[in-house]
Protein backbone atom coordinates (compact mmCIF):
# COMPACT_ATOMS: atom_id res chain seq x y z
CA UNK A 1 0.00 0.00 0.00
CA UNK A 2 2.79 2.39 0.85
CA UNK A 3 4.52 1.70 -2.50
CA UNK A 4 1.31 2.47 -4.39
CA UNK A 5 0.92 5.72 -2.47
CA UNK A 6 4.49 6.71 -3.38
CA UNK A 7 3.86 5.90 -7.06
CA UNK A 8 0.70 8.00 -7.03
CA UNK A 9 2.55 10.92 -5.45
CA UNK A 10 5.32 10.58 -8.02
CA UNK A 11 2.81 10.64 -10.89
CA UNK A 12 1.01 13.67 -9.50
CA UNK A 13 4.28 15.55 -9.05
CA UNK A 14 5.43 14.57 -12.54
CA UNK A 15 2.19 15.78 -14.11
CA UNK A 16 2.15 19.04 -12.16
CA UNK A 17 5.70 19.90 -13.18
CA UNK A 18 5.42 18.90 -16.85
CA UNK A 19 2.19 20.75 -17.70
CA UNK A 20 3.89 24.20 -17.74
CA UNK A 21 6.63 22.84 -20.02
CA UNK A 22 4.07 21.64 -22.58
CA UNK A 23 2.05 24.85 -22.26
CA UNK A 24 5.07 26.92 -23.33
CA UNK A 25 5.72 24.84 -26.43
CA UNK A 26 4.32 26.37 -29.59
CA UNK A 27 4.00 24.89 -33.01
CA UNK A 28 4.22 26.79 -36.31
CA UNK A 29 0.41 26.56 -36.60
CA UNK A 30 0.10 28.61 -33.39
CA UNK A 31 1.79 31.65 -34.91
CA UNK A 32 -0.92 33.43 -36.87
CA UNK A 33 -0.49 36.75 -38.70
CA UNK A 34 -2.25 39.72 -37.17
CA UNK A 35 -4.46 41.51 -39.73
CA UNK A 36 -4.30 45.26 -40.17
CA UNK A 37 -6.99 46.87 -38.04
CA UNK A 38 -9.10 49.94 -38.74
CA UNK A 39 -12.02 51.64 -37.01
CA UNK A 40 -14.62 49.50 -38.80
CA UNK A 41 -13.20 46.09 -37.76
CA UNK A 42 -15.38 44.31 -35.23
CA UNK A 43 -13.30 41.15 -34.81
CA UNK A 44 -11.52 38.43 -36.71
CA UNK A 45 -11.39 34.63 -36.52
CA UNK A 46 -8.37 32.42 -37.05
CA UNK A 47 -8.22 28.65 -36.90
CA UNK A 48 -6.05 25.73 -37.83
CA UNK A 49 -5.10 24.08 -40.25
CA UNK A 50 -4.05 27.29 -42.05
CA UNK A 51 -3.55 30.99 -41.38
CA UNK A 52 -6.41 32.28 -43.53
CA UNK A 53 -8.47 34.74 -41.50
CA UNK A 54 -12.16 35.60 -41.37
CA UNK A 55 -12.67 39.36 -40.94
CA UNK A 56 -15.90 40.85 -39.60
CA UNK A 57 -16.32 44.58 -40.28
CA UNK A 58 -19.05 47.17 -40.02
CA UNK A 59 -20.49 47.89 -43.47
CA UNK A 60 -20.23 51.67 -43.73
CA UNK A 61 -21.01 53.74 -46.83
CA UNK A 62 -20.53 57.52 -46.90
CA UNK A 63 -19.85 57.50 -43.14
CA UNK A 64 -23.25 55.91 -42.50
CA UNK A 65 -23.92 52.38 -41.33
CA UNK A 66 -25.74 50.36 -44.00
CA UNK A 67 -28.86 49.39 -42.06
CA UNK A 68 -29.92 46.72 -44.61
CA UNK A 69 -26.56 44.92 -44.43
CA UNK A 70 -24.67 46.24 -41.36
CA UNK A 71 -21.91 43.60 -41.21
CA UNK A 72 -19.43 42.58 -43.91
CA UNK A 73 -17.71 39.19 -43.46
CA UNK A 74 -14.83 38.19 -45.75
CA UNK A 75 -11.60 36.20 -45.94
CA UNK A 76 -8.02 37.39 -45.89
CA UNK A 77 -6.24 34.58 -47.76
CA UNK A 78 -2.77 34.63 -46.16
CA UNK A 79 -2.05 31.15 -47.56
CA UNK A 80 -2.33 32.50 -51.10
CA UNK A 81 -1.31 36.13 -51.74
CA UNK A 82 -2.85 37.83 -48.72
CA UNK A 83 -5.77 39.08 -50.80
CA UNK A 84 -9.31 39.71 -49.58
CA UNK A 85 -11.98 37.36 -50.84
CA UNK A 86 -15.72 37.15 -50.27
CA UNK A 87 -17.31 34.16 -48.57
CA UNK A 88 -18.96 31.62 -50.83
CA UNK A 89 -22.66 30.79 -50.42
CA UNK A 90 -22.14 27.78 -48.13
CA UNK A 91 -19.75 29.68 -45.86
CA UNK A 92 -22.16 32.63 -45.70
CA UNK A 93 -25.21 30.46 -44.94
CA UNK A 94 -23.83 27.76 -42.69
CA UNK A 95 -20.47 28.80 -41.23
CA UNK A 96 -19.38 32.42 -40.94
CA UNK A 97 -22.20 34.54 -42.31
CA UNK A 98 -24.44 36.72 -40.22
Amino acid sequence: MNVNFMRLNFLVILIVYTIPVFAQMTSPADTFPVPKRDVYNLFYLQRQPNTNTIMVDLNVKNDQLDMDNPVHVYWIRYQEKGQSEELNWIQRKFAYGI
